[in-house]
C-alpha cells in the first residue's frame, strides 16, 4: 500500500499553494489538489484504507500531500505520525502578524466566517469567541482565532516532539519569495529528488475580493441546505467563487502602533521559536 511521503503542513497563507504548484512540476512528484485529506479538522473519507487507496495507482518516485489544517490542528501531527510514521514533513513561516492580518483579510472578503471588518476589534473579541467555541464546539472556523494561528512554537513542537528533527524542513516564506529557485533545490535535496528540474515560479492563492455580495451568499446558501449538498457539487460553487470574485489590491497595511502592539504580545514566542528551531525568526520583530 503505497502512502504520502511529505506532506506540506502549513502555515496558511504562507505560500503553501505556491510550494505545492512547484512541487508537482517535478516529474517524480504526485502532487494533487483532489485528495481527500483524514488528518485535519474534518475527515473526508471515513477510513485509513479509503484514504491510500487514492495513491495505490501512482507512477511517481514519491508522493505529497498539502493541507495546511495540520500545522493547526491539535491531533494532527499524531494522526499523521501513527498513520504514516516515516513520512517527511514542510513547514513555511511567514511573519505572524503578516498571516494574521491575511487570515482576516481573506475571511471578510468571503463573508462566511468573519462578520467583524475592523482586525484590531477581531483580535479583541478573540478571547471571547474562545470561550463560546469551548461551549459550543464547532461553532466558529479555527483560523479565525487569529493569536493562536500567529503563536507557532507549540504548533512546530507538536512535530519535534514526534518527528526526527531531520524529517523537517522549515523554510521561511520571506526567502522563499526572494529566492524561489534556492529554496526549491533545497526541498528537492530534502526529498531526495534530483534538484536540476527548474519548475515555473508563480504566486498562487492572490487575495480577492467579492465582485458581487449576492451571488456569493447565494452560492453559500445553496450549499448549505440539504438539497443542494445532493444536487450542487462543491466544486460548482468554488467555481462560482471564482467567477463572481476578483483579485484586488492589497489592504491597506496595519498602523505602525497597531502591528507595534501586536508584536508584542507575540514577540515572546518568536523568540522561543528561533530557539526551538536554531533558526533566527526575530528580524520579524522590527
Amino acid at each position: 500500500m503505497r502512502k504520502p511521503d511529505f506532506y506540506i503542513v502549513g502555515q496558511t497563507r504562507s505560500g503553501t499553494n505556491s510550494l505545492q504548484f512547484q512541487l508537482e512540476q517535478h516529474p517524480e512528484i504526485f502532487m494533487s489538489n483532489k485528495i481527500k485529506t483524514m488528518f485535519g479538522f474534518k475527515k473526508q473519507v471515513n477510513s485509513e484504507k479509503e484514504y491510500f487507496e487514492q495513491f495505490s495507482n501512482i507512477k511517481e518516485k514519491i508522493i505529497g500531500e498539502r493541507n495546511t489544517d495540520y500545522l493547526l490542528c491539535p491531533s494532527s501531527a499524531s494522526k499523521i505520525k501513527n498513520s504514516n510514521p516515516n513520512a517527511k514533513i514542510i513547514i513555511i513561516l511567514r511573519n505572524p502578524i503578516d498571516v494574521m492580518y491575511s487570515l482576516h483579510s481573506t475571511a471578510i472578503s468571503r463573508g462566511i466566517d468573519e462578520d467583524i471588518l475592523d482586525f484590531e476589534q477581531a483580535l479583541h473579541v478573540e478571547e471571547k469567541r474562545i470561550q463560546e467555541e469551548k461551549k459550543n464546539p464547532g461553532k466558529y472556523n479555527p483560523f479565525i482565532f487569529y493569536k493562536d494561528v500567529g503563536k507557532y512554537s507549540k504548533q512546530i513542537t507538536r512535530y519535534l516532539e514526534l518527528f526526527e528533527r531531520e524529517k523537517i524542513l522549515i523554510l521561511k516564506f520571506e526567502e522563499f519569495i526572494k529566492k524561489p529557485l534556492k529554496n526549491f533545490e533545497k526541498m528537492c535535496k530534502f526529498l531526495e529528488i534530483g534538484p536540476d528540474f527548474k519548475p515555473k515560479i508563480e504566486t498562487k492563492n492572490q487575495f480577492r475580493g467579492i465582485r458581487n455580495k449576492s451571488l456569493q451568499n447565494l452560492a453559500d446558501n445553496i450549499q448549505k441546505t440539504s438539497i443542494g449538498k445532493i444536487l450542487v457539487k462543491k466544486s460548482i460553487t468554488n467555481k462560482i467563487y471564482t467567477k463572481i470574485n476578483r483579485p484586488i489590491a492589497i489592504r491597506d497595511e496595519l498602523k505602525p502602533d497597531i502591528r507595534k502592539k501586536i508584536m508584542s504580545e507575540l514577540k515572546p514566542d518568536i523568540v522561543n521559536l528561533s530557539k526551538i528551531l536554531k533558526i533566527n525568526f526575530t528580524d520579524w520583530c522590527n
